[in-house]
């Protein structure tokens, strides 16, 4: 039975041992705003080898007191991600690459964790709908709002995110001899892949995997030059590139570190944004943010 088929809201989520209780705040705050009961949520998190026993201790202990309209329990289950010999061979290839090496991003661009969200239709095959979600978030609205997000045509559009004001000129190197033209110089919109809907009986019926897959291997076909410069989201924008997904709200995926675009081009306030994406590496957990954002992220403090 996949998820139309049930009252499930699904949510997939990608966590190490260090974003294990930064992504239970994250899922009380979904909970905590959501109009339907804790017990119609399910959250399947994906996990490193060997973390099971250690995981499950550390949520068990991690209750949600307080929290209106829910249960104390979160409906949810671990699978644990060993990542597939295609993908382990390119990492490894990723590694000894001269020019990867110097990326700011290399420790998250070899990660083969970072990568899991790609095999979900694997890892998950009894899931279809399903909203991928960061751990470093904050979520104000309503789950259940976003996950009614209807694909009209979904045999060509099954995958939906939210355009952010990131440049693509740092994304993609357009003087590589592979050619994007799905991503157009200056005027494509890049979307941050910290949340995004999709079907993913689409990606099983259409191999996104290995298209995803052949993008990294696009990325170091070249030892004196990369197509892109980022981690793990360049290769789903090349997927789904502006033709290929329809936009969600922005409120949906507010990147607190670009505050002042929101206010200025679509008066948006953090206070009205659906969800607050701490992207980058000032995070609030660690006091590394302006007081407001630790003072948010203390509101839905577990321990």
């Amino acid at each position: 039975m996949n998820s139309q088929q049930n009252d499930n809201i699904e949510i997939c989520m990608c966590m190490d041992l260090d974003f294990v209780k930064p992504s239970l705040i994250a899922i009380k705050s979904i909970i905590s705003n959501s109009s339907v009961s804790s017990n119609n949520i399910r959250f399947n998190l994906v996990i490193p080898p060997d973390t099971t026993n250690v995981i499950t201790n550390i949520i068990s202990k991690n209750t949600f007191k307080n929290t209106s309209k829910t249960t104390h329990n979160i409906k949810y289950r671990l699978i644990e991600f060993h990542p597939p010999k295609t993908l382990d061979r390119i990492l490894q290839k990723m590694k000894q690459h001269e020019l990867v090496k110097k990326l700011k991003c290399f420790y998250t661009a070899t990660n083969y964790l970072n990568y899991s969200r790609y095999y979900l239709h694997y890892l998950f095959p009894d899931l279809n709908k399903i909203i991928y979600i960061d751990g470093d978030v904050i979520v104000q609205g309503d789950i259940h709002e976003l996950y009614q997000t209807k694909f009209s045509n979904p045999n060509q559009i099954y995958f939906g995110a939210v355009d952010g004001y990131a440049n693509v000129l740092k994304y993609f190197n357009y003087c590589h001899s592979i050619k994007i033209p799905q991503i157009q110089k200056h005027k494509t919109k890049v979307f941050n892949a910290g949340i995004y809907i999709t079907l993913l009986n689409k990606w099983r019926q259409n191999n996104i995997d290995k298209v995803l897959e052949e993008w990294i291997c696009n990325n170091i076909s070249d030892p004196n030059q990369l197509l892109y410069y980022c981690g793990t989201e360049p290769p789903l924008n090349l997927a789904f590139c502006e033709s290929k997904r329809i936009k969600i709200p922005a409120k949906w995926n507010y990147i607190h570190k670009w505050e002042n675009k929101y206010n200025k081009h679509m008066k948006l306030k953090y206070q009205d944004a659906a969800m607050i994406h701490f992207k980058g590496s000032r995070k609030p957990w660690r006091n590394e943010c302006k007081s407001k954002w630790n003072k948010l992220w203390q509101r839905y403090t577990i321990m």
